[in-house]
């Protein structure tokens, strides 16, 4: 008796899902599987970003991103605070076309205070690209799941619930814990006041040592200002950034180019983000999907 047709279909969606399935899975910023507490390390960031015109764009940030939660998708990790406030585009491994900024194995140096968290793969480096009055350009760039050693810190109730407090802008990774102290007397266990910043924990917040969030930002607490052009460099100049502690020059090493294999797609310049998203959940969502299909038939 032949297979109904509808069987091989089945089956061909079911592969096609778990094969999109995978792809959330993209890693843009290649970081150690392994880091240290409070030592220096480096990481490169690999990828394309579109999102139109590029004529504004000066700078990327570079954030940590953190999750109670150590069975998620690199692409579900939020950010929660700064490591890198600014690092100039004027980099010899940075291109700037007319649609897109090209990064190819760009070198930045960071390190993640023992303070953020506790020890284990829990981890995750975000960039943002981002244009002169601070908003940013096209989507964020993610690095792999990594392991973090050393760490004294613990989970807020906030955090523990899956939630991501707001202002990672104005957040410094070295200030994120007294920001999660915070949080923990303004949300009594509940993740909607800290999460949503209310006038008490940004007023706490921006006690907090180098810690700036403007409550009237859609931009994750980053001030912003008018557009303009930003200042032109020679990538024969060395380029400098900021980093998030003492305000220091630090120079960027660039590497060779490394053949980029998919670019970040186009996304608006800010992003709400609500809880986490379990990639277990959205595989069963697939599964379920496809069972239904084939009982339909």
């Amino acid at each position: 008796m032949p297979m109904p047709l509808y069987i091989p279909l089945a089956v061909f969606l079911f592969l096609v899902l778990v094969s999109s399935f995978d792809d959330f899975n993209s890693v843009s910023i290649y970081a150690p599987g392994e880091v240290k507490a409070d030592v220096s390390f480096e990481a490169q960031i690999a990828a394309e970003v579109y999102n139109g015109e590029t004529q504004y764009c000066n700078a990327f940030r570079v954030y940590l991103a953190a999750s109670a939660n150590d069975d998620l998708s690199n692409d579900f990790y939020d950010s929660d605070c700064y490591l890198l406030h600014e690092h100039a585009l004027c980099d010899a491994s940075i291109s700037i076309a007319a649609d897109h900024v090209s990064y190819q194995n760009t070198s930045f140096t960071v390190s993640i205070p023992s303070s953020i968290g506790p020890s284990g793969s829990n981890y995750v480096l975000v960039a943002r690209t981002l244009q002169t009055d601070g908003s940013y350009y096209g989507a964020s760039l993610q690095s792999n799941v990594f392991e973090l050693t050393g760490g004294t810190g613990k989970w807020s109730a906030v955090q523990s619930q899956g939630y991501t407090l707001w202002g990672a802008d104005g957040i410094p990774c070295s200030s994120y814990s007294c920001v999660r102290n915070c949080s923990n007397a303004e949300s009594e266990g509940t993740a909607s006041n800290a999460q949503n910043g209310t006038s008490t924990y940004n007023a706490c917040a921006n006690s907090c040592p180098n810690v700036y969030i403007d409550p009237s930002s859609t931009r994750g607490g980053q001030p912003t200002a008018t557009l303009t052009m930003p200042t032109s460099c020679s990538l024969q100049a060395t380029a400098t950034s900021i980093s998030e502690d003492t305000g220091s020059a630090i120079n960027p090493t660039a590497t060779g180019t490394k053949p980029i294999a998919g670019a970040a797609g186009t996304s608006a310049a800010s992003v709400l983000y609500g809880p986490h998203k379990s990639k277990v959940t959205l595989l069963s969502i697939g599964v379920i999907q496809f069972l239904v299909l084939v009982g339909i038939h």
